[in-house]
């Protein structure tokens, strides 16, 4: 694998973290003043933090696997971590997947699926 920076911050998340309730959909969708919302769990990881952890879950030391490369992207830093307060206060929504599980949820998902 090749990454540009390892201490870039990004809040990551999958479907199964962001999946609402079906009470929260419905306080969403027929609320009676329609508004914008984020969905994100607002925790910071880092490039590090995620690509050592997907090595961990498939049983390889992430030094062995990771080339970092500074120069191959020319962008300047970006921080991106989404901030889910309204939403949280609007519907009680509440991300259901930590970190670490789905780390482990995309490495099965990748290990179930043909490889092309």
């Amino acid at each position: 694998m090749l990454a540009q920076r390892l201490a870039a911050r990004i809040c990551e998340g999958c479907k199964e973290a962001y999946s609402p309730t079906p009470e929260v959909l419905q306080k969403y969708f027929y609320d009676e003043v329609p508004d914008d919302f984020v969905v994100a769990t607002g925790i910071r990881h880092t490039v590090k933090d995620f690509l050592q952890g997907v090595c961990d879950a498939v049983g390889v030391n992430w030094q062995d696997c990771v080339t970092v490369r500074p120069d191959v992207l020319k962008k300047k830093p970006v921080t991106l971590i989404g901030d889910s307060a309204k939403l949280r206060k609007a519907t009680g929504w509440e991300p259901k997947v930590s970190f670490e599980e789905m780390i482990r949820i995309l490495v099965a998902k990748a290990e179930s699926e043909p490889h092309q």
